[in-house]
């Protein structure tokens, strides 16, 4: 085998033990998931919990979004998608009454995955902070 055969081989057994280790999971089709994590809006720290319902298409699921904001419990509702060749999952959440959604791409980095959230509110999207998830719950 070239040189460079054997470092693509490498590379790739890295990325599936890395990925397996926190991404297994969303493997299973029929597995409802918990993930915990954080997001920051606008420079305010909330503790979220997401509960994952897979859906009858494919890597794709329905999202209820729990967490405490200004001492009141909130609760959105929304999808999430994943892609298991990148290690991504992108999501969206709104409250019941609609005024606003966030959407969000998270990608996987050392069992959780991380990234950036947005806030549509009145028809304007704006970046509202930094989010992270990790699976803590399967079945």
């Amino acid at each position: 085998m070239k040189k460079s055969g054997r470092w693509f081989l490498a590379a790739a057994v890295c990325a599936v033990c890395v990925m397996g280790s926190a991404y297994h999971v969303l493997a299973d089709e029929d597995t409802e998931i918990t993930m915990k994590g954080v997001a920051i809006w606008s420079g305010k720290r909330a503790n979220v919990t997401a509960v994952l319902t897979p859906t009858n298409k494919k890597n794709n699921y329905t999202v209820v979004y729990t967490f405490k904001w200004g001492g009141r419990d909130m609760e959105y509702v929304g999808k999430m998608k994943r892609n298991l060749k990148k290690g991504t999952i992108i999501g969206s959440g709104a409250p019941q009454n609609k005024a606003r959604t966030f959407v969000y791409k998270l990608k996987l980095v050392k069992k959780r995955f991380i990234g950036k959230h947005y806030e549509t509110t009145s028809g304007k999207t704006k970046l509202t902070g930094d989010m992270y998830l990790k699976v803590v719950k399967t079945p």
